[in-house]
């Protein structure tokens, strides 16, 4: 008799912990990796790693947004793998830029002249003014500082998801 009591005692532990575990109260490491992981990443570095490293029920979020659901916000941390250095990342550009502007110059040649001429050149010569690739990479290089190919940096975030009925989508 008592070792029944002691299985049914044991089977109602599983049980419950079974129930506590599936209904998660918040985002698990499963979510951060399937969707936070792939919006991290970008054509200057992988995402090699990603945890939680605090977290709450945000009501204050979800009121403000007018979200029905029950809105978790929690604060990450994750580490990134360099693609590329920062100077062979500004070499590329200067390649790609040399080869655009002898396009530009190709297609002012061939243009019969008149405003189809002036518009090419113009664009042309705003195109190369207002880069923004060479912007971004001067702020990269500012922020992260000369790192190589393979350098490693630790990065943090925040993130709010909400649960739905198909569990917690990043908002």
């Amino acid at each position: 008799m008592q070792k029944s009591i002691n299985l049914v005692r044991f089977l109602l532990l599983v049980a419950m912990f079974t129930m506590i575990t599936a209904c998660s109260n918040s985002p698990g490491s499963k979510d951060l990796d399937s969707q936070l992981k792939p919006k991290l990443a970008n054509a200057y570095w992988d995402v090699t790693s990603i945890r939680e490293t605090d977290g709450k029920v945000d009501e204050t979020t979800r009121a403000m947004m007018g979200v029905p659901n029950k809105v978790y916000t929690l604060s990450y941390e994750y580490e990134v793998k360099f693609k590329k250095g920062l100077p062979s990342l500004k070499e590329d550009l200067k390649k790609t830029q040399k080869e655009e502007m002898i396009q530009q110059q190709e297609k002012i040649r061939n243009a019969r002249g008149g405003m189809e001429a002036f518009t090419a050149a113009m664009g042309g010569l705003f195109g190369s003014a207002m880069d923004t690739r060479a912007i971004e990479l001067e702020q990269l290089g500012q922020k992260y500082g000369n790192f190589k190919v393979g350098d490693t940096k630790k990065l943090t975030g925040n993130a709010t998801f909400e649960k739905t009925e198909k569990g917690w989508i990043a908002l």
